[in-house]
């Protein structure tokens, strides 16, 4: 595997972010994106970011005091989606089937020094196939997805166990939450190798995970366009949350 910087490629407005995203993945069979408001940020899931987090002690709690709130949730997975989505640092990446909330989430926020929009692309199909999976892409129901869920609700000292993955799992989760249905939502979800994706997946494979970054000096234009044409914070956070989105994002300069 490799650890040195991964190579881009570089656009300098909307059209050319297309045009560029059509070329690469014409023979793709799926496409998912994320959108990042830096080049150096990484796709690495919360909680391998910063200071050591109790994954374990977190996730066996958090199960414990969910339910009696919501007593619909029954997998692993399910809890683990609730967690991410209320803001506790899981081993779950996100990334979208659609572009625009992608360029939503390069651009939302005040403009700030550094800025340089980045899409990543991934074909999950291909990532997938690296860990073996019969399905490829698995769903939140899929018992690949409920043995390697289990990472977080076991005890760490089997983490080599066979049973868990090594790479970043796709998986197609249920809609369990209007916001994750207005994102489009679906995840990577990490095994036992801690790295960023980019750095697990070996050279032969970078056809399918694809970086793209603003030119240098295109930031500030390409930042308005992107503006006119992404989802406003309240149709992408249909909640109390999203309302505070929207009032920050339409007062951003």
């Amino acid at each position: 595997m490799d650890s040195d910087e991964y190579p881009a490629s570089y656009f300098e407005s909307i059209g050319d972010l297309c045009d560029q995203i059509l070329n690469i993945t014409k023979k793709w069979e799926v496409v998912w994106y994320r959108g990042l408001p830096s080049s150096d940020f990484k796709l690495i899931p919360s909680i391998f970011r910063g200071k050591r987090v109790h994954e374990h002690f977190n996730s066996i709690e958090f199960r414990r005091r969910a339910r009696l709130i919501d007593g619909a949730l029954s997998s692993q997975f399910d809890f683990m989606c609730l967690m991410q989505h209320h803001g506790l640092p899981t081993r779950l990446l996100d990334w979208t089937e659609s572009l625009s909330v992608a360029l939503y989430f390069s651009s939302c926020g005040p403009y700030q020094k550094g800025y340089s929009p980045t899409i990543w692309l991934l074909g999950p199909f291909q990532l997938g196939k690296l860990n073996g999976i019969s399905d490829v892409i698995c769903t939140s129901t899929d018992d690949d997805i409920i043995k390697h869920c289990d990472i977080a609700f076991n005890d760490f000292s089997n983490l080599e166990n066979n049973s868990y993955k090594k790479y970043p799992v796709p998986v197609l989760p249920d809609f369990m939450s209007r916001r994750l249905a207005a994102q489009e939502g679906v995840f990577t979800i990490h095994g036992t190798d801690k790295r960023p994706v980019e750095d697990t997946v070996p050279k032969s494979m970078r056809r399918y995970l694809r970086k793209l970054v603003a030119k240098n000096g295109c930031e500030g234009a390409l930042r308005k366009q992107i503006r006119l044409v992404m989802p406003n914070g309240n149709s992408m956070f249909p909640d109390i949350d999203g309302i505070g989105k929207y009032l920050a994002d339409h007062g951003a300069e």
